[in-house]
């Protein structure tokens, strides 16, 4: 037996005797995601020793959302955005979506508390005796992780809340069962589908729909709702764009696990699987140099950023100005303008008629700037 697997063994053997179930519980998350720890007895002992006296109270506020401009007819003229972001009730979300990433995550999501200890243990078993990972995250726990990488706004907080310990891993189950304690099971779903990365720079649901289908997240098919169920567990080798074979497999394992549990017939499943995967891809797009009105745009958003740092933008540092840049982008606020692209259309012709355009410069319209913007 390798020292390891001895220390793995002997650390197991303790942990019946540690402070309760919760802590049980948390120990055996922290080994299954990490199996090749050749100290776990010790760290995992010491971690669950501190398990009771973490900090259990988690931010649960709807993650990052892009910032959206409107003219005076409700279009969208710019959006800004991190993180392209498209939060949606877990209602506006097809019911065959729901279902395909709850049998493909947490097929037993409904029944168990923040940790589902008989997926655990089985996990458990199979990283001692394999070389091959397998996860014990519920979709709970899956929700607290995305949800506290998703507030990292620099790359040490990045770093901490992604960083491979034991202790990592105990926090997540702390903040977990807490969450379990203060959202509904659909809450915690919702939440899950709106955080979670689906490559390809779309995050939550909504987006990836958009992103890969051009649709809404309401309209999705059973291949398609497999698709993306398949993403989340490996976002970059599963990107349909990227890697269409492979995410092509992976929507066929989620396929099949759905008819496993009855929730699809055979011949459902072998149609979906016999289809190849068809894309209609809207790129997202952000910034005011994709907006019809770019100058105009610009105008809103230096006042937005110096309404968000109470007008003093110009008078910070750049890392300040940078965390101002930041909400504007995460802050998922609408921002209603008086531009009206008709009236402007009219302006920009008139004034062609008596102005000669400059010998040099853009094309576009460089009266859109200011007209209308008070």
């Amino acid at each position: 037996m390798h020292d390891a697997d001895r220390d793995r063994g002997k650390a197991f053997s303790t942990l019946f005797r540690l402070l309760g179930a919760g802590v049980v519980a948390g120990v055996l998350v922290a080994f299954i995601a990490l199996p090749g720890v050749g100290s776990a007895g010790l760290t995992a002992r010491d971690a669950a020793n501190n398990f009771e006296n973490m900090d259990s109270k988690m931010n649960t506020q709807p993650p990052s959302e892009r910032t959206v401009v409107y003219d005076v007819n409700g279009k969208p003229v710019a959006s800004f955005f991190d993180k392209y972001r498209e939060s949606v009730r877990l209602d506006q979300v097809a019911p065959i979506m729901r279902q395909a990433i709850v049998d493909i995550e947490d097929s037993r999501f409904y029944q168990h508390g923040a940790l589902d200890l008989k997926g655990t243990i089985r996990a458990f078993a199979s990283n001692v005796e394999s070389e091959q990972t397998q996860g014990g995250s519920t979709l709970t726990q899956q929700y607290v992780k995305n949800m506290l990488v998703d507030s990292a706004t620099t790359p040490e907080e990045y770093k901490e809340v992604t960083a491979p310990t034991v202790g990592r891993k105990l926090r997540e189950l702390r903040f977990a069962l807490d969450v379990e304690k203060r959202m509904t099971k659909n809450d915690i779903l919702q939440g899950y589908l709106n955080v979670a990365y689906f490559s390809a720079g779309a995050y939550g649901v909504q987006a990836a729909s958009k992103r890969y289908f051009s649709k809404p997240a309401s309209k999705l098919t059973l291949e398609q709702a497999a698709l993306l169920a398949g993403i989340t567990q490996n976002p970059t080798a599963y990107d349909p764009i990227r890697n269409p074979k492979d995410a092509r497999k992976r929507r066929d394992v989620v396929l099949y696990r759905m008819l496993q549990l009855g929730h699809i017939t055979k011949q459902q499943a072998d149609a979906a699987a016999a289809k190849p995967i068809e894309l209609n891809r809207t790129d997202p797009v952000g910034g005011c140099e994709t907006s019809n009105a770019p100058y105009f745009c610009e105008y809103v958003k230096y006042d937005m950023l110096n309404i968000l740092s109470k007008g003093k933008y110009w008078s910070l540092q750049p890392k300040q100005r940078q965390n101002i840049v930041n909400k504007l982008n995460r802050g998922g606020y609408t921002v209603r303008t008086t531009l009206d692209m008709k009236a402007q259309n009219a302006v920009d012709r008139a004034l062609r008629g008596q102005v000669p355009p400059p010998a040099t410069g853009s094309a576009r319209r460089p009266w859109s700037s200011r007209a209308r913007a008070g």
